[in-house]
């Protein structure tokens, strides 16, 4: 084995004492996870920058070595969610009764000076991964904003309902996909809507479709979410009075369609089949 840089700091009995552990085959486990300790924007900063001038505005920051490491974490994500392995985000563990984790921002005077790092650390971590599923994933500024407008609509009442609308919509647009072995991505026609429910959809489909994509382009995620919310009532009276799997099957296409328009503007705001519950 090649020397190691603290070998000649250790004492005999310290070389003794590791020997005894050295040939320990421990193995894999059966329940793998990824583990992410600390990678959050105080790590990274806004650009990269060497690190004796990214710390200025950043005291922790890794400077360029962070930025380096960005596509090694990304191909080790999408591996892990590729394999359906647990990703685990970790940091400032004080909230969880694990006192101590946070006392180098103590030390150092590095604890929560920006209003980033407040954000970060109450950011769901389903959140977080719906967030990174979208484009421009790199600029940690753009998710951290996009994930925090998302995560505060989620604590309303319009966007706890409206998650609700999209799973089902998407539920049951998926169960009819691989039961009928096609994509419904055609678009819908309002002129076969047959119910004044089903016409509002499409009417306020219309009408925020528009507005949302305008304020993702402008990364105004503030007002998406306003959109969004926009849609929950409209998506609620079309569940309540439409039965999308009738027996007419020109009439369910176009609902099955309709259905698609839904899923296809929420997937553009962010993967919200990533977020629990």
């Amino acid at each position: 084995m090649a020397e190691r840089v603290w070998d000649k700091f250790l004492t005999q009995q310290d070389r003794d004492h590791v020997a005894m552990g050295e040939n320990r085959q421990v193995g894999f486990g059966e329940k793998p996870a990824l583990l992410l300790i600390d990678l959050y924007r105080w790590v990274f900063g806004d650009k990269p920058q060497p690190i004796l001038e990214a710390t200025k505005e950043w005291p922790a920051s890794c400077g360029l070595a962070a930025w380096d490491a960005i596509p090694a974490i990304q191909t080790v994500l999408q591996a892990a969610r590729k394999a359906g392995i647990p990703v685990i985000h970790a940091t400032g563990r004080d909230d969880d009764g694990l006192a101590g984790w946070s006392t180098g921002r103590q030390i150092y005077g590095n604890q929560d000076r920006s209003p980033e790092a407040l954000e970060r650390r109450h950011l769901r971590h389903d959140i977080i991964d719906a967030c990174i599923a979208m484009p421009n994933n790199d600029d940690l500024t753009l998710l951290v904003k996009r994930a925090t407008a998302l995560s505060d609509f989620l604590k309303t009442d319009d966007g706890e309902n409206f998650l609700q609308g999209f799973k089902r919509a998407n539920n049951i647009l998926t169960q009819a996909e691989e039961k009928d072995g096609v994509e419904y991505s055609y678009g819908a026609d309002v002129k076969f809507a047959d119910s004044p429910e089903e016409k509002s959809l499409f009417a306020a489909l219309a009408r925020e479709g528009g507005a949302i994509s305008s304020a993702i382009e402008a990364e105004d995620f503030a007002a998406t979410m306003s959109g969004m919310a926009a849609l929950r009532k409209p998506i609620d009276a079309f569940f309540e009075a439409v039965q999308v799997n009738t027996d007419n099957d020109i009439i369910r296409r176009n609902r099955l369609n309709l259905l698609a328009d839904i899923r296809k503007l929420c997937l553009s705001v962010a993967d919200l089949t990533r977020i629990n519950g």
